[in-house]
């Protein structure tokens, strides 16, 4: 009687192991009371992991949004930099115009050429 109790035990502890196990249901009456044990351990040490599928796909997850987000504002930095070149050039052509015009203001006699000729006078213009 104590033997079959033991043994009721032991096979109720192998039905709720293999119920986690969904293939193992039908297999419930060739596994072991000692493999079940074992099964159930590596159950407890499955469940405290951290590198489920889930995490792990959740943290992908987050990780590819910061990725899209580093990329859009890598993107929009490259934009500015040409935005800052094409200014810097802008800024040095209308430093040499600048200059040209300083210098032909300066000579009078560029500005006894422009009271004269019309296309002198354009050119400056």
């Amino acid at each position: 009687m104590l033997l079959q109790a033991e043994e009721a035990i032991k096979q109720a502890k192998i039905r709720e192991i293999s119920s986690h196990y969904p293939d193992l249901k039908t297999a419930g009456k060739y596994l072991t009371y000692g493999n079940a044990l074992r099964l159930e351990q590596h159950h407890d040490i499955a469940q405290q992991n951290q590198f489920r599928l889930s995490n792990i796909k959740q943290s992908l997850d987050a990780n590819q949004k910061k990725l899209d987000e580093f990329k859009k504002h890598q993107k929009m930095v490259h934009v500015e930099k040409e935005h800052v070149s094409t200014i810097n050039k802008e800024v040095e052509k209308l430093s040499s115009v600048e200059k040209k015009l300083n210098e032909l203001d300066r000579s009078p006699g560029e500005k006894a050429k422009r009271l004269v000729s019309k296309k002198a006078r354009q050119d400056y213009e």
